[in-house]
């Protein structure tokens, strides 16, 4: 018999889950593009992850562009999508 404190680590385990779907996605879209045209730096990279990170709580899988959207924006780059991929990340100024 499941009871309430059963249910309450299995809603747990199921948004952590969804968070790191999130983060993986996110940093997979970027890693794909910071692959093939190198990345600004190690510490905009970590600022980055961080951030992703820290904007994935609450927030739901289809959400991901949004999450990687802000979370470069706070490092100071702009990102341009096409598709499913990043095409552009360019530093705002």
């Amino acid at each position: 018999m499941i009871g309430p404190a059963e249910l309450e680590d299995l809603r747990f385990d199921l948004a952590e889950a969804e968070r790191t779907s999130i983060c993986d996605s996110a940093m997979a879209s970027l890693n794909a593009y910071w692959a093939g045209r190198g990345a600004p730096s190690e510490g905009i990279v970590l600022a980055v992850a961080d951030q992703v990170y820290a904007r994935s709580l609450d927030r739901r899988t289809h959400e991901r562009r949004a999450v990687c959207i802000e979370a470069v924006r706070t490092a100071g780059y702009g990102v341009e999508w096409i598709g499913g991929r990043i095409a552009s990340a360019q530093q705002v100024t």
